[in-house]
């Protein structure tokens, strides 16, 4: 997210606090949209549908706050409805872990003694 405040002061002349600020709206939008999305992704019973809507909220609030004039909505209340709409991305993900779908682990054996070498691969799969 650092990024998004080096852009705001350069690019728009945004004060630092005010860019902070701002930048910030985007997590606070993902603390709320994660959430409530997937409540209501769990209670239609249907995901497709909420993550489309998300990424159309989106796209709507990317192109609202490049193509409006600046004083058309609040500073923070784009960022945090870009920031709610990008919660639907973790819809596919926590449905995968609840099915089973990703690819787990095989297990291994990582007893060897602090004194030996470990191979990286070996100690990457063993993390």
């Amino acid at each position: 997210m650092t990024w998004g405040v080096s852009l705001l002061q350069g690019g728009w002349h945004v004060g630092y606090p005010q860019a902070v600020d701002r930048t910030a709206a985007v997590a606070m939008g993902w603390v709320f949209g994660c959430p409530i999305l997937g409540y209501i992704a769990d209670r239609i019973g249907r995901r497709k549908p909420v993550v489309l809507a998300g990424a159309a909220l989106m796209l709507a609030a990317t192109l609202a706050i490049f193509y409006l004039p600046p004083e058309t909505f609040p500073p923070y209340l784009l960022g945090f409805l870009l920031g709610f709409g990008s919660g639907a991305a973790m819809i596919p993900y926590s449905s995968f872990m609840s099915a089973g779908r990703l690819p787990r682990r095989k297990s291994c054996n990582c007893t060897e003694k602090p004194d030996q070498e470990i191979d990286r691969c070996k100690f990457l799969k063993c993390a």
